[in-house]
């Protein structure tokens, strides 16, 4: 796990630190952030000594204001796979998981929705508001009232996947291990799935 242990916009040049013993310096176009964890290339100078040759952000960049509170806790589960569970009455509810055949760990629920292009199925995604560019794209001849918001897939690990959006008057995170099956001893953030008779 390689980390980066400096940085300096103005120079755009840090160290990285990882598996190896000592800091090793690079020069790239960030930026960066201390402590954020990176894919690093390594090679040999000409004298053989280590060197880094690439360093790459294990995430992809977001644009700048997009990042929502109501999303960060779902976001910091870093969970695997997401799907669709239910669209009814304007009510829009993705769960999450590591799991699907014995629980969910979180429910993003998107109320009162206009619009919708997403997959009934993604993973490693990212939830967040839209950027400029893409409201511009989207919303340009339409005439919704709601927040845009944006689901990136395949969030992670280098280049980013599809981008899916909603449009709708407000999103909620519901967080709490929903077991599919009969259990007792349930924690506070623990319940059954409704639908387990």
């Amino acid at each position: 796990m390689w980390k980066i242990s400096a940085w300096d916009d103005e120079s755009k040049t840090g160290t990285v630190q990882g598996p190896h013993p000592g800091p090793l310096p690079f020069a790239d176009g960030g930026p960066y952030t201390l402590g954020e964890e990176v894919a690093v290339t390594l090679g040999r100078d000409e004298h053989g000594h280590r060197q880094v040759v690439r360093v790459e952000p294990l995430s992809a960049r977001q644009p700048n204001g997009t990042a929502r509170a109501v999303f960060d806790a779902v976001n910091d589960l870093h969970l695997w796979d997401w799907r669709v569970e239910s669209f009814e009455r304007g009510r829009l509810t993705i769960l999450g998981s590591t799991d699907f055949a014995y629980y969910h760990n979180a429910e993003v629920v998107f109320h009162e929705v206009e619009f919708m292009s997403c997959s009934t199925s993604f993973s490693h995604a990212l939830f967040r508001g839209a950027s400029d560019e893409e409201r511009e794209r989207l919303i340009e001849n339409a005439e919704w009232e709601g927040q845009l918001f944006t689901i990136v897939s395949d969030h992670g690990n280098g280049s980013d996947g599809l981008s899916y959006f909603v449009c709708a008057q407000r999103a909620e995170c519901l967080l709490g291990k929903i077991y599919y099956y009969r259990r007792e001893n349930l924690q506070p953030s623990e319940r059954i799935a409704p639908w387990v008779k």
